[in-house]
């Protein structure tokens, strides 16, 4: 299924499977992108917050896309080029955040696409009081941990993930 949504484009997709799923379009390609597709890993970050990264790298697995809400704020960054590219080395397929970032990440420099609100080099270094692998909103779309994500240069969709019984 996974490979169904490398081909098709994001409009098409958005239509058939998520018309909810579309994230805000000031979440954009920090840089020059293929399209992306994996299962989200999901981090709720405060503004200002990049102490979260070491454990969130611990929920990646290989061809993840990890998502982060900073609540949309665009006053504090909530990564920076080191942080994505230590969540690259993790297995990470792409990052998008609902937030800035600290500096430019494009993925000639960290090794994976980031979609982002933009760029401002202001953080807070406060602890960190994430939260990770809950259910967040990230561009006006509610995201759940395992939840596809697809992402290019024309904007990000989430596609929800539904959990299915076996009949026994």
């Amino acid at each position: 299924m996974k490979e169904d949504f490398g081909t098709k484009p994001l409009s098409e997709l958005c239509d058939v499977f998520a018309p909810f799923g579309g994230m805000d379009a000031r979440i954009a390609a920090n840089g020059p992108v293929d399209r992306i597709a994996g299962p989200a890993v999901t981090a709720r970050v405060h503004p200002g917050d990049h102490a979260y990264v070491s454990a969130l790298g611990k929920c990646v697995n290989a061809g993840d896309i990890v998502v982060i809400s900073a609540g949309g704020n665009e006053t504090f960054a909530v990564l920076d080029r080191k942080d994505c590219a230590a969540l690259a080395l993790c297995g990470a397929a792409g990052i998008v955040v609902d937030g800035l970032l600290f500096e430019p990440a494009e993925e000639a420099t960290v090794g994976i696409p980031v979609f982002a609100r933009g760029i401002r080099p202001v953080f807070l270094h406060a602890a960190s009081r994430a939260e990770i692998g809950v259910p967040v909103s990230c561009g006006g779309a509610a995201v759940c941990p395992g939840d596809m994500i697809v992402a290019d240069g024309d904007g990000v969709l989430c596609i929800r993930h539904i959990k299915t019984e076996k009949k026994e």
